[in-house]
């Protein structure tokens, strides 16, 4: 019988009619709906941004759908919990830890109360969606970039049951987590014992149809920053207890970063202003606060002997067309090939089991 996987990064895809007939009425008419343009059926928001369904909806076929899909076309798993759990089932996965899909561009919204609302909406659902089986599937909440609309929304879905939250994966310059604005945040997770995420495309972010390539591929250096900002700016020194995660963002990237933080300390901090006081190294508080997910990073996994297997969780981003779906345990054989067998059950397993508290 082959160990048993918990996917720490996995997706729901959110009904087409979600917002528009769940968010209260004053704020309807500005809600994001699925609209038929000529090229095809989208997701569309406020501003105009509209956002085709087969990134989010066609696991399986490893990229080879067409650029749009009709919604009837989508994995049901998405949005059918018992769909969902049959998938799971053959991927040969234990739990999954659910993100969202098209809620990812709600942290893009700039009116702070439509934001809000939004993400209330996305929550209550998820809470009905994880129900099914909350042993199996662990839904993340989003809190808004507002920090008195975040802290209260923190404490409405810990009475919820939620093992874990969402947070701009990297919010606009200027606001972002090299300020001191979200430290109430901050000690209220903290207090909550509640891992807070980073997703990739959770934060402003508009890549261009002509460099979509080029931006995909390094929209992950995001959320990178803000993770060197809230080590430099002293976050995790003062909350050693608080639990982040960067969420589909890759590994290949997080041994050099561990390296790169303690020699700038060392070579750049008695030049340059900075809180750290602690005898633990950059590095070293990046160890003890913050988890990585990643699907299928060959070269993240060789980096195994700098950055340790404690710091990662593989991922399977069912049923977006990144994921690893239905080859799951393949990929994992090809990925973990010439790892120690206790390493490669950290990875899989035992590190999302810890972080989200499963039995």
């Amino acid at each position: 019988m082959p160990d048993p996987v918990i996917s720490a990064d996995s997706h729901v895809f959110e009904p087409g009619d979600l917002w528009e007939t769940r968010l209260e009425r004053p704020l309807r008419d500005r809600a994001p709906r699925v609209r038929r343009l000529d090229a095809g059926e989208f997701m569309v928001f406020e501003d105009g941004s509209k956002i085709p369904f087969v990134g989010f909806g066609s696991a399986g076929d490893r990229g080879r759908t067409s650029a749009v899909m009709p919604l009837d076309d989508v994995r049901r798993g998405g949005f059918d919990p018992a769909a969902r759990l049959a998938d799971m089932d053959r991927d040969g996965l234990e739990a999954e830890v659910l993100y969202p899909s098209f809620a990812m561009r709600v942290f893009s919204i700039e009116d702070p109360q439509l934001q809000a609302a939004c993400m209330r909406v996305y929550n209550d659902w998820l809470a009905e969606f994880q129900s099914t089986d909350p042993r199996r599937l662990l839904g993340q909440a989003l809190l808004p970039v507002d920090v008195d609309a975040a802290v209260a929304e923190l404490e409405r879905v810990a009475r919820l049951g939620f093992r874990g939250v969402v947070i701009s994966g990297h919010p606009a310059r200027g606001r972002d987590y090299g300020t001191d604005r979200f430290e109430r945040l901050w000690a209220a997770l903290a207090e909550k014992g509640l891992p807070a995420s980073l997703h990739v495309f959770t934060g402003p972010h508009e890549p261009e149809p002509d460099s979509f390539l080029a931006d995909y591929t390094l929209a992950t250096g995001m959320v990178a920053r803000s993770l060197a900002l809230m080590t430099f700016t002293g976050v995790f020194e003062r909350h050693p207890s608080l639990r982040v995660v960067s969420a589909e963002n890759d590994i290949g990237w997080v041994a050099h970063l561990l390296l790169r933080m303690d020699h700038a300390l060392e070579r750049k901090g008695p030049r340059y202003a900075h809180p750290l006081r602690s005898d633990l190294k950059p590095s070293e508080q990046f160890r003890r606060n913050v988890r990585c997910t990643f699907m299928d990073d060959r070269a993240g996994v060789l980096t195994l002997e700098i950055a340790g297997p404690e710091l990662f969780m593989w991922a399977s981003d069912y049923p977006h067309d990144d994921s690893t779906f239905p080859e799951s345990r393949k990929v994992i054989e090809r990925l973990f090939a010439g790892v120690p067998d206790g390493a490669r059950r950290r990875i899989v397993r035992e590190n999302a089991r810890e972080l989200f508290g499963l039995d």
